[in-house]
C-alpha cells in the first residue's frame, strides 16, 4: 500500500502556495499539495497517516480533516504523545511501527515534525524496511519560510540524505565482508534519476549500470574463488570506477557518494594484470573481508602460479598445473622454501574443507592467524 507520513503541530499555519515541480497548491496545509504529488506519481489514492497529539488535535486537525474530506482522500489519524520522557518515546515508536505493514510503500512529510519526531520516524522507517521489507520512497519538506514576494513556497525533495543511510549500510557491507549485492541494488536504483536529469542521460546510466554489473561480478568471483576471472573482473571493476570518478561531477545523484566511491576503489586499484602480484593483493583483501577459507584456496592456487612462470608454463593449462604441484609435493621442486609454504598451506586447506573431522583439526581462531603468516612467508619468496 502507498502512504505518506505526516505530522500535524498546534502553530496557526498561514495559506501559501505550496509547489513542486509543476504542481502548486494554495493551502494552510501542506499535506494537501503532499497528496496531490503522491497521488500523481503513484497513478492512486495513497493513504496520509497524520500524527498528531491531543493539543494538535484539537487546534488544527478539524479544519485538516474538512480538507481531506472535501478532496475525497484517504486518511488516517495516529495519535502520539509528546515525547517528553522515555517512555513515551517507544510508545510513539511502537504506535508509528505498527502502522506500517509489509511491502508498503511510504512517503515521509517532515514540514511539521516536532522535537524529537524527525529522528524518531527516521528510525522507525529505517527499522521497518530491515524487519519488514517496506521501502521509503521519497522524503519532502514545505520551506513556508522561504515563500517569495508572490506568496509560493517550495516543497524541497530531502530524499538524498535517506539514501546517504542506503548508501553507508551498503557500502560498509563491501568494505568489511566483500558482498556487494546491496550496494549494487542501490546503483541499480540510481539509474532512473540519472535517466530523468541528462540530456545525454544513455552515457550516464550505462556508467552505473557497469558498476553495478562488475562489483556483482567481483563479488561472486571471490566467493567462489573463481582465480582464472577474478583478475578480470577486478580490473573491469576498477576500469568502470574510474569512469565513474571521470564523471563525478556529471551525476548528480552520484555526488554525496564521491567519497563512498573512492572507497570502493581503493579496494580494487591494484590489479594491473600481472597474474601472481595480483591474485597475492587479493588474497590480502580476502582476509580483509574474513574469507579465510576463500584465502588459503587462493594462495595455494598461487603457488602453483608462481612456479609454473618461474618454469616457463602456460600458468592455466591444467596438465601444467598438475604436473607442477605434483612436483612440488613430491619435493622434486627447485625451491625449499616454496616446498615447505606450499605443504603446510594445503595442510591448512585440507583441514578448513573436511569440517574440522580430522583428527587434530585446528581451532577456528587459529586459522586467521596463520594465514597472516603465510602470506608473509610467500611475499618474501616472491620479493627475492
Amino acid at each position: 500500500m502507498i502512504k505518506i507520513l505526516s505530522f500535524l503541530g498546534t502553530n496557526e499555519y498561514k495559506l501559501v502556495k505550496y509547489y513542486y515541480g509543476d504542481i502548486e497548491v494554495e493551502t494552510r496545509f501542506v499535506q494537501e499539495c503532499i497528496y496531490r504529488i503522491v497521488s500523481l506519481r503513484e497513478k492512486e489514492k495513497p493513504v496520509l497517516l497524520v500524527g498528531l497529539t491531543k493539543e494538535a488535535g484539537i487546534k488544527n486537525w478539524p479544519e485538516l480533516k474538512k480538507v481531506l474530506d472535501d478532496r475525497g482522500y484517504l486518511y488516517e489519524c495516529i495519535g502520539i504523545s509528546d515525547g517528553k520522557n522515555n517512555t513515551e518515546l517507544w510508545n510513539n515508536f511502537e504506535t508509528l511501527y505498527s502502522h506500517i505493514n509489509p511491502e508498503d510503500k511510504v512517503y515521509f512529510d517532515v514540514t511539521h515534525s516536532f522535537r524529537s519526531i524527525p529522528l524518531l520516524v527516521t528510525s522507525v522507517l529505517n527499522y521497518a524496511k530491515f524487519v519488514k521489507g517496506m521501502e521509503i520512497e521519497e522524503i519532502y519538506y514545505g520551506a513556508f519560510e522561504a515563500k517569495d514576494e508572490e506568496n509560493r513556497a517550495p516543497i524541497f525533495n530531502l530524499s538524498a540524505f535517506n539514501q546517504i543511510t542506503d548508501w553507508t549500510i551498503a557500502s560498509e557491507k563491501f568494505l568489511e565482508t566483500g558482498d556487494s549485492r546491496a550496494l549494487a541494488r542501490i546503483l541499480k536504483s540510481e539509474i532512473n534519476p540519472i535517466l530523468r536529469e541528462k540530456k545525454d542521460k544513455d552515457h550516464y546510466a550505462k556508467l552505473v549500470n557497469k558498476v553495478s554489473d562488475k562489483l556483482v561480478c567481483f563479488s561472486s568471483a571471490l566467493y567462489t574463488v573463481r582465480g582464472k576471472v577474478i583478475i578480470r573482473y577486478g580490473k573491469q571493476l576498477k576500469e568502470a570506477l574510474e569512469a565513474i570518478k571521470d564523471e563525478k561531477n556529471e551525476i548528480m545523484s552520484l555526488v554525496p557518494f564521491n567519497k563512498i566511491l573512492n572507497m570502493i576503489y581503493e579496494k580494487v586499484a591494484f590489479y594491473s594484470g600481472e597474474i601472481v602480484l595480483d591474485i597475492h593483493n587479493t588474497v590480502k583483501l580476502c582476509k580483509e573481508f574474513n574469507l579465510v577459507q576463500q584465502a588459503y584456496t587462493l594462495l595455494r592456487e598461487n603457488l602453483v602460479t608462481y612456479a609454473c612462470v618461474k618454469a616457463g608454463f602456460d600458468v592455466y593449462d591444467k596438465k601444467a598445473r598438475e604436473d607442477t604441484a605434483k612436483a612440488i609435493s613430491a619435493k622434486e621442486y627447485f625451491d625449499k622454501k616454496v616446498i615447505e609454504i606450499y605443504s603446510d598451506i594445503s595442510y591448512i586447506r585440507n583441514d578448513i574443507n573436511h569440517g574440522g573431522y580430522r583428527d587434530s583439526s585446528m581451532g577456528a581462531d587459529k586459522f586467521r592467524e596463520k594465514l597472516d603468516e603465510m602470506i608473509n612467508r610467500f611475499e618474501m619468496i616472491i620479493n627475492e
